[in-house]
């Protein structure tokens, strides 16, 4: 089964027993939405069940560090252009 911490939205397998305090069974017909938006989403609970989940919006993924190549590159045109040098 499916669960998903109702604070962090963080989700894990429980192969059996009940839910710890703070985690909430998924029902098999939300292991879907909750694969797909974990941990960008808002639960919806009503009487202790999970009965929706709603995506929210993701933070940007960060710029790519630059290859060696792109680096070196950046580096010979600095250069070139604090020594006046026209490559």
């Amino acid at each position: 089964m499916l669960i998903i911490n109702t604070e962090t939205r963080q989700m894990r397998t429980l192969h059996h027993g009940q839910a710890p305090d703070g985690w909430i069974p998924v029902p098999v017909s939300l292991e879907p939405c909750a694969r797909a938006y974990c941990p960008y989403c808002e639960l919806a609970i009503e009487d202790g069940a999970l009965v929706d989940i709603t995506p929210t919006a993701r933070p940007p993924e960060p710029e790519p560090e630059p290859t060696q190549e792109e680096q070196l590159r950046a580096d010979v045109d600095f250069i070139a252009a604090m020594t006046g040098v026209e490559l």
